[in-house]
């Protein structure tokens, strides 16, 4: 298996598991276009998307730091972020507000029962934070 990885975020842009001249010569190919390679890091497919290279590793990604509250049925809600990040509030699959957060203490209240969902995001290498409520 060989990666292909932007060199400057750690983003990989391709998992190459065979190729016709070989992957030792894909190796190279990309190694000249600029490319950040590892040959035969172990892994899989699916670790483009959850996983990025950090100091020639391949490892997980993180999640944008928020701790939700135990009880996601509440009308009154406080979360906890941690990083700065921006957070999209959709109801019934609509996006119904976006707004950039820094850290502390966010109060969520709604005065509307039905299913909500929060997505926390800040840029790569952090995967979203995603909060999926029902209120009664």
């Amino acid at each position: 298996m060989l990666v292909i990885y932007d060199k400057a975020s750690g983003l990989i842009n391709h998992i190459l598991v065979h190729a016709e001249p070989g992957l030792d010569h894909m190796k190279k190919v990309y190694t000249e276009l600029g490319k950040g390679t590892l040959l035969n890091p172990g892994g899989s497919m699916n670790d483009s998307v959850t996983h990025y290279v950090f100091d020639g590793r391949i490892i997980p990604r993180p999640t944008v730091d928020v701790v939700g509250p135990g009880d996601m049925s509440a009308s009154d809600l406080i979360f906890h972020v941690n990083q700065p990040c921006e957070l999209e509030v959709s109801f019934a699959g609509e996006v119904v507000a976006t707004e950039a957060l820094q850290s502390g203490p966010l109060p969520f209240s709604v005065e509307h029962p039905g299913a909500y969902q929060l997505r926390f995001s800040a840029p790569f290498p952090f995967l979203d934070a995603i909060f999926n409520l029902e209120v009664r």
